[in-house]
């Protein structure tokens, strides 16, 4: 059975898109269900953190976690509103997370709960505040 196989049966209520490539899976899954998705892939498939990416989409923030199971590239995206750029950290699952979420809370300001970032590592010269891969007001 493949693994985008069992990560259907896995995850078929958390996760609504599915697209695939030759060894590489795209999916779409709810922020709430995202860091015990990441914990379960991590448990059952040995799966290791690769980074993740964040982009400005509007009214949102995207960010996919891109991980690798077993030579395939798995990347989980999920959407986080701007008014509210919340998202669990998953540095306590993944070590390797802790620089690229601090990297993101700068740039994007999205704040990672349970993890604080006591200074600025890319914009020291930028004011307070100012997050610059952020667009627009909100």
């Amino acid at each position: 059975m493949s693994l985008f196989t069992r990560l259907q049966k896995d995850i078929e209520k958390l996760s609504k898109a599915y697209e695939v490539r030759d060894k590489e899976i795209w999916m779409k899954i709810d922020k709430k269900d995202l860091k015990d998705f990441l914990k379960s892939l991590k448990e059952k498939y040995d799966a290791h953190f690769i980074t993740i990416t964040a982009s400005d989409v509007g009214t949102k923030i995207q960010l996919i976690y891109h991980l690798d199971v077993n030579g395939i590239l798995l990347n989980v995206e999920t959407l986080i509103g701007k008014l509210s750029a919340f998202m669990d950290s998953v540095s306590d699952v993944f070590r390797g997370a802790e620089w690229i979420e601090g990297e993101i809370s700068e740039m994007f300001n999205v704040k990672f709960k349970g993890k604080e970032y006591p200074r600025r590592f890319l914009s020291k010269k930028f004011s307070e505040g100012f997050h610059p891969l952020r667009r627009g007001k909100l």
